[in-house]
Order: C-alpha cells, then sequence, then structure tokens
C-alpha cells in the first residue's frame, strides 16, 4: 500500500508539471491538494491498521508504512502550497 501511495502522488505531480508547462498560472497555490493528500492518507492508514490487528502485516511493515506515507504526504503538501508567481509556470 505505500508504495502505491507514493507512486499516486508522483504520478500526479507529473500530470500536473505536464499541464502547467505552456499555460498561465490561474492560482498561486493549491491548498486543496495537500487536504487530499492527507484525507487519503488518513484512510490507507486505518485500513493498514486494520490489516495489523488482522496480522496480516507485521509491526514494523505497519510503522514503515506510516513513516513512508508521513514523509511523502510533507514533501506533496510542501510543493503544493509553494507560491508561484501569478502567470507563469513554476
Amino acid at each position: 500500500m505505500g508504495q502505491k501511495f507514493v507512486t499516486k502522488v508522483i504520478l500526479l505531480c507529473i500530470i500536473l508539471l505536464f499541464f502547467s508547462i505552456g499555460c498561465e498560472q490561474k492560482y498561486l497555490s493549491n491548498p486543496a491538494f495537500c487536504a487530499f493528500v492527507v484525507a487519503d492518507g488518513e484512510s490507507l492508514n486505518a485500513e493498514d491498521l486494520a490489516k495489523l490487528d488482522a496480522g496480516l502485516i507485521s509491526n514494523e511493515e505497519y510503522e514503515r508504512l506510516i513513516r513512508l506515507r508521513e514523509n511523502s504526504t510533507l514533501i506533496a503538501c510542501a510543493l503544493s502550497i509553494l507560491k508561484t508567481k501569478e502567470n507563469s509556470n513554476f
């Protein structure tokens, strides 16, 4: 699950960059994306906790997934909240 989450975040960032090339920026930042990533991470954390309780994953694997997801969320939020100049690509 952790690698799928990171893959989703990276893919979404690439798609956003692809669509922003050659276009005017209409927004200075995108905090809604950060909120989406946090909410998605929390739902994945709940799924992993259920797997841990069911004995499907070890405690070490659960902790690794949580750390990976927290780091990915911090990076995604930092990138989404960065202010950009109006009418520029980056």
